[in-house]
């Protein structure tokens, strides 16, 4: 696994949207970094809102050339190592909050559960269903 993130599905077998940032994101987004969209722009995830999985990498050049950053929907496993500090355990649902995925709670939007946790709980393999 590179960085943070690896997705465990072929390409052609998930959803790929490319879209631009709001003006009230400043957080550079990395792979793996969940986000919602509001009038066609990338803004922070909610817990009530649908949910996006970062692709792109905003250091990368052809992502600062073009200004948009792809995004990932629909079912497809990943590992990942963003989400907020936790105890997790296989079938926990998660939650996207902020720019990170969390333990979903009663009323919170499930955009995804969790498969395995891997490296002491560093590491958490995902089933995103969103």
């Amino acid at each position: 696994m590179t960085n943070n993130f690896e997705l465990l599905v072929a390409l052609d077998k998930v959803h790929i949207v490319s879209k631009a940032k709001d003006a009230s994101v400043t957080q550079k987004l990395k792979p793996g970094n969940v986000v919602a969209l509001t009038n066609d722009k990338i803004v922070a995830a909610s817990k009530k809102a649908p949910a996006f999985v970062v692709l792109s990498d905003e250091d990368e050049p052809v992502t600062q050339a073009s200004g948009r950053i792809a995004l990932l929907f629909g079912v497809a496993r990943f590992k990942t190592k963003v989400f907020a500090a936790d105890t997790y355990n296989i079938g926990d649902p998660l939650t996207a909050d902020g720019f990170v995925l969390k333990k979903a709670s009663t009323g919170d939007a499930v955009v995804a559960y969790v498969e395995d946790v891997l490296d002491n709980g560093a590491t958490l393999v995902v089933r995103w269903v969103m």
